[in-house]
């Protein structure tokens, strides 16, 4: 049982770092002068604000 929980919360923490880093990279490529999309799966998933600015996009839901 104690192992079970442990590992709960170890996972718990991973997904907690992995969810930090994945909102320092967002801002990351926000604050890029260049624009940017990532495509997964033949998807756009996201652009940055100076990629639908380039391409005379209001926001992100009008691209996809």
């Amino acid at each position: 049982m104690a192992e079970g929980l442990s590992i709960s919360y170890e996972e718990q923490k991973i997904q907690e770092k992995i969810s930090c880093i994945l909102k320092r990279s967002k801002n990351i490529v926000e604050q890029i002068n260049l624009g940017i999309i990532v495509i997964k799966k033949n998807e756009i998933i996201m652009a940055n604000k100076s990629f639908l600015d380039i391409f005379g996009f209001e926001s992100f839901n009008n691209l996809i």
